[in-house]
């Protein structure tokens, strides 16, 4: 998690999202995650 936070970082989002479908998946899973807690 933290090296695709890295990633997103150092790259442009469409390049990263490219080359780590996964990692974004991750990320939006735990955005969506957080916006329920208070």
């Amino acid at each position: 998690m933290n090296v695709c936070i890295h990633n997103l970082h150092c790259h442009s989002l469409n390049e990263w999202r490219r080359k780590s479908p996964v990692c974004m998946e991750n990320l939006t899973n735990e955005k969506s995650r957080q916006q329920f807690q208070p």
